[in-house]
């Protein structure tokens, strides 16, 4: 809703279409103010320069990308988050814990996005969970809060990247949830780079409750990949995306991965470049739910 209104908002002062300016990701000039009010813990969509659109006709998710969209003003009550469904606080919160994750493994990462970025993902740990099974804890709906726009101000600086690439696709192509795909993505975007981001893979390990205690600094990486999914998967949300999809679609899924220019987009803010055959073996261990079988 806060994507649509922004656009809206645009649209009210430079006029045409949306899909007349979507090809271009953005705008001639700044429109109608806005004040953003969530009433989900996920996508920072309150203060965060994109908007994510369905192009009809290709029915791939599109997106603007610019400064004029960012909202004059975020009124964040956790208040208003009370009475999301279990099903909704859990996909919206992957979508939020993806943010923080893939921000810290992009390519501009900096001290600042890591420290907005790492503390989100601490509250995550903390709350999701409890947010999902008790979803009139306040405190919990505050943490969620505070993290979900922590870390939509973490990736208006760097981006995202290969998780929300690969959950896209699927979006695109079968039409998941975004969040449900996000879920599905995270950990094995995280495997996909876990050989520039070791240390901080690591440190991650700790706030997500894993004991690294006379771990190697790889075992630790992999116990917060590991200890991702199972955050999720205790939320209720799904491993991979077998029950949507068939292996024979994984070349078309693969095709669409690294010749979408909506897709091929996030490359740009990742460290590692990605290839239609590394493509194919992201989805292949995502279908599978494979996690801790080597490099790509």
């Amino acid at each position: 809703a806060i994507d649509i209104a922004k656009v809206a908002a645009q649209l009210a002062v430079v006029g045409g279409r949306t899909e007349d300016h979507l090809r271009k990701t953005s705008f001639p000039r700044k429109g109608l103010p806005l004040i953003a009010v969530p009433t989900t813990a996920g996508t920072g969509a309150e203060c965060t320069m994109f908007a994510i659109i369905t192009l009809p006709r290709e029915g791939i998710k599109g997106f603007f990308f610019t400064p004029f969209i960012i909202p004059e003003l975020a009124v964040v009550d956790p208040t208003l988050t009370l009475t999301m469904p279990p099903g909704v606080t859990a996909s919206s919160g992957a979508d939020a814990l993806a943010h923080a994750i893939e921000t810290m493994m992009a390519r501009k990462e900096n001290p600042l996005t890591d420290a907005l970025a790492f503390k989100a993902v601490e509250l995550i740990a903390e709350a999701l969970l409890v947010a999902v099974y008790d979803g009139s804890n306040l405190e919990a709906r505050v943490k969620m809060s505070y993290a979900s726009m922590m870390a939509g101000l973490a990736f208006n600086d760097t981006g995202i990247i290969e998780g929300h690439a690969l959950a896209h696709a699927l979006g695109s192509f079968y039409h998941i949830p975004h969040g449900v795909a996000c879920a599905i993505a995270l950990p094995f975007a995280m495997e996909y780079n876990m050989g520039h981001c070791l240390e901080k893979l690591a440190r991650m390990a700790a706030v997500l409750g894993q004991h690294t205690s006379g771990m190697s600094t790889r075992q630790a990486a992999l116990a917060a990949i590991h200890a991702v999914r199972q955050l999720l998967a205790d939320a209720g949300l799904p491993t991979d995306w077998s029950r949507w999809g068939r292996k024979e679609d994984i070349p078309a899924l693969a095709e669409m991965m690294v010749k979408s220019p909506w897709i091929t987009a996030f490359y740009g803010y990742a460290k590692r470049p990605m290839s239609e055959e590394a493509a194919a073996e992201l989805l292949r261990r995502s279908y599978e739910g494979r996690i801790g079988e080597g490099p790509y």
